[in-house]
């Protein structure tokens, strides 16, 4: 048996562990490439990191070096050093240019004229971010194959939980380009979760994994348990998966970059200064993550800046302004997420897991505690984090966790559904539908029922349009519950002899897969991945009406098509107990409204408004005690923090227990 290798691709530095033939796990060392000490504020920190996913390149466009040293040159070469590549992975090169990403990068981005995403331009070449991450796994290959003196083709590669199946498949492919020849995936926050040494018994534990890398925020929420009979094993149970794919600490950087152009009064910053500004923003995020205080030096065109910079204002920037996403709200909201839609509470939870170097910021420790403020044992394990006493380490966790997940039983589940768009015939108009085949959280390897197309076309010719089906927590942010993401195309030779049908399906790398085929020949098509890559919010159902007829004299209006949907009545509660819900519906609608108009961010009755609206979407009755508990918590923290006037604080208790007590 090969030694296995797991690898942590990451947005601004990758890692890998080895798994020997006798059974030992190993760092992988890089060999060469280490920092020359060459710029100044390459700090000691920046010099362990083993991969740095930075790749330089030549002045005719053919690569150079990757690691410490094309980092280096970043703030000199910015044109010809390449890094960020996993936030350009499986996204369209308009998705990229709308939100804005394509431009914090220095270096050259066109569309890819094939399939609307990216190509990264360089000299008188041009790669696909797949392209490029492949260089990187053959970096990572040559160094542990040089370290164990033997050839390693088999990896276990590690993608972010919230990637959907169409940005897993160009890592695989990457994978595979590089040079391995077996190959599994396993979301991040599960590899983390397996690395660390969590003591627990045959009964599972609640463990959310809080993972915040440069590129992602990945939030899991699972059980972890050991095996009845081999008590030596252990396996990890996903309940929920959430995140959000365009939020780390390379988001971070551009706030505390901006902090720092408005406090050193830079503005027009040329590609080569604005490299420099970028290194020091990150640098400055790393060092406040141990000290309260810093002064950051650094050099524009021969002249010497100081900033003085402290945490306070780094979580200010953080919270931002304005339509700026409040990163630290975003996070609390989406632990949350995961917590309710696995159907926990926050104290219920009996283990924390924390990944990436983000998450070693004072502001994020902050943003746990509040969520956890009703759990002693996880704000006292969060102390020992915080305090250094963690015993791993989170920026070395994923790939450790990888390469033991050869031999480990993961149950994972992929949070979007995906299936396709179909059309409903009438005699008014053609409706188009979505078709869910895959529901979202379904666990992979899987296989849908087949779908058998009830239409035909004259010209024997099919496109199919693929749909996603999102997490409810984008749906929540995008306003969109459906995206179109791809065609899939088939075609029959003859048009008469036909009945299609279609299937979809996860292979166990958590790739999409979409065969069609004709019932009545052998005529089949079978696709991995998204051959025709978009992405566009949908909104269903679409109507497409045929020639306008006269209307019928007895008309009701647009409703009358059956539509709209009138909300269903909910049957009569006792009295009190009715009149202490309203009472909860009013107070809670109430105290947001003074939450979003106070002048600071309050994260913890944000909390406090969220746990509530959980236990009322459980079963209000049964909840009541624990309702009430919860409203007389948020009634008294609103009024400590001068949300609530004195009157209004006492008012509103006595009314409560005026209802409660009847």
């Amino acid at each position: 048996m090969a030694s296995w290798i797991g690898i942590d691709l990451g947005t601004y530095n990758s890692s890998a562990a080895i798994k020997t033939k006798q059974g030992a796990i190993e760092i992988v060392k890089s060999r060469g490439g280490k920092s020359k000490g060459i710029v100044p504020f390459i700090s000691q920190q920046e010099k362990s990191k083993e991969f740095p996913s930075f790749i330089s390149f030549n002045k005719n466009g053919s690569i150079d070096e990757i690691g410490m040293n094309s980092k280096e040159k970043a703030y000199s070469e910015p044109e010809f050093v390449v890094w960020g590549i996993k936030r350009l992975l499986g996204k369209t090169y308009t998705e990229l240019k709308e939100s804005g990403e394509l431009d914090r990068f220095p270096y050259r981005i066109r569309p890819n004229r094939t399939n609307g995403q990216c190509l990264v331009v360089v000299g008188e070449k041009s790669y696909t971010p797949g392209q490029l991450c492949a260089e990187i796994f053959k970096k990572i290959k040559h160094d542990a194959e040089a370290q164990t003196n033997e050839k390693i083709d088999s990896v276990v590669v590690s993608v972010p939980a919230y990637f959907d199946p169409v940005r897993v498949t160009p890592i695989v492919e990457a994978v595979r380009n590089a040079g391995f020849i077996h190959i599994k995936t396993i979301p991040e926050p599960v590899a983390a979760a397996l690395a660390y040494h969590i003591d627990i018994t045959i009964k599972p534990i609640k463990v959310l994994v809080f993972d915040l890398g440069a590129g992602t925020l990945d939030v899991t929420a699972g059980y972890m348990y050991r095996h009845p009979d081999r008590t030596d094993e252990f396996g990890f149970q996903v309940e929920k998966n959430r995140g959000n794919s365009r939020l780390g600490g390379i988001d971070m950087d551009d706030r505390v970059l901006k902090l720092i152009q408005k406090k050193c009064q830079l503005s027009d910053v040329a590609p080569v200064n604005m490299a420099i500004l970028r290194r020091t923003a990150e640098i400055a995020k790393i060092r406040l993550s141990a000290e309260t205080k810093i002064e950051q030096e650094f050099q524009l065109d021969g002249k010497e800046y100081h900033c003085i910079l402290d945490q306070m204002e780094l979580q200010s920037a953080l919270e931002g302004t304005g339509i700026e996403i409040n990163i630290l709200e975003e996070c609390r909201r989406q632990i949350m997420s995961a917590i309710d839609e696995a159907d926990w509470a926050p104290q219920e939870i009996e283990h924390v897991i924390m990944i990436g170097g983000p998450t070693k910021l004072s502001c994020i420790h902050e943003v746990l505690k509040i969520v956890f403020h009703s759990n002693p044992m996880i704000l006292q394990q969060l102390e020992q984090f915080y305090s250094g006493k963690e015993p791993l380490d989170r920026m070395t966790a994923v790939s450790i966790g990888a390469v033991m997940s050869v031999d480990r039983k993961v149950d994972d589940r992929v949070p979007h559904g995906h299936g396709i768009e179909v059309i409903e015939f009438s005699e008014e108009a053609k409706t188009y539908v979505p078709k869910i085949l895959i529901p979202r959280d379904s666990p992979y390897p899987f296989k849908s029922e087949q779908y058998v197309l009830e239409y035909m076309t004259f010209s024997g010719l099919y496109d199919f349009k693929i749909v996603q089906h999102v997490p409810k927590s984008e749906f929540q942010q995008s306003g969109y519950e459906y995206k179109f993401i791809g065609i899939q195309k088939f075609a029959v030779k003859n048009p008469n002899m036909c009945e299609v049908i279609l299937q979809m399906g996860y292979n166990a790398n958590k790739e999409l897969e979409v065969t069609i085929k004709n019932a009545l020949t052998t005529e089949s098509v079978p696709y991995v991945g998204i051959n025709q890559f978009s992405c566009t919010g949908l909104k269903y159902p679409r109507i497409e009406k045929r020639p306008p007829k006269p209307p019928a004299p007895d008309s009701k209006g647009s409703g009358s098509n059956g539509l709209e949907r009138k909300p269903q009545k909910v049957s009569p509660s006792p009295e009190a107990h009715d009149k202490f819900i309203k009472w909860v519906l009013a107070t809670i609608v109430f105290v947001e409204r003074k939450v979003d108009n106070h002048p600071t961010p309050q994260m913890l009755i944000s909390q406090i408004l969220d746990e509530i609206r959980s236990l009322l979407r459980k079963d209000p009755k049964s909840e009541c005690a624990s309702i009430y508990t919860k409203l007389n918590g948020l009634i008294w923290n609103a009024s400590s923090r001068g949300l609530l006037t004195q009157s209004e604080f006492n008012t509103d208790f006595r009314r409560a227990l005026t209802v409660i007590l009847g």
